[in-house]
């Protein structure tokens, strides 16, 4: 089981659901689960899978600083009452793909509003979205320096792609990313 997870409507639901899944043997356990998004199996978090991915420190700040403030704004409107947005999983899936394909070179999926939108917009939206989440945890300013430079030097995708561009070969690009993730 991988990739977007299914909607749930309560916690009890996602174990009963998981609880058919381990008894059918189809997983043997929870951590099976290899979801984006998953409660977590030995502590009381929310697991961001697609954060084990991370080449430089920035990123690994940038994809927590952004996931805290995603549960938190979550956690803040259930205790609100306020109704929550149901993406269809095929916009989501679109989502995830053209974000992985494109990075910030193109326009990206809006999962909420289902429309395609410049990827700095799309980053904007998200910051209005989880600004006051970001600033409870006095993460924004890290958050936002981190995405400025992102806008300007590009992902790590970007630099992989560069360095086979100017002549580099897979093992140049491997090479790059030792030295990259080895900075502090």
């Amino acid at each position: 089981m991988g990739g977007i997870p299914p909607p749930f409507s309560s916690y009890e639901e996602y174990g009963k659901r998981t609880a058919a899944l381990v008894g059918t043997d189809t997983i043997s356990d929870a951590e099976q689960l290899y979801w984006d998004v998953r409660p977590g199996t030995n502590y009381n978090t929310v697991e961001f899978r697609p954060a084990d991915s991370c080449t430089t420190i920035d990123d690994a700040v940038l994809q927590a600083g952004l996931c805290r403030a995603l549960v938190q704004q979550a956690l803040d409107e259930l205790q609100q009452g306020l109704a929550d947005s149901d993406p269809w999983s095929e916009v989501l899936r679109a989502a995830k793909w053209r974000a992985a394909r494109y990075g910030l070179s193109a326009d990206l999926v809006d999962p909420v509003a289902g429309e395609l939108v410049p990827a700095g917009e799309l980053i904007d939206r998200l910051l209005r979205i989880v600004g006051s989440a970001l600033d409870d945890a006095g993460d924004r300013g890290e958050v936002t320096a981190i995405l400025a430079r992102k806008k300007a030097e590009g992902t790590s995708a970007d630099r992989q792609r560069a360095v086979l561009t100017k002549g580099g070969t897979f093992a140049d690009v491997a090479d790059f990313l030792v030295r990259q993730t080895a900075q502090p």
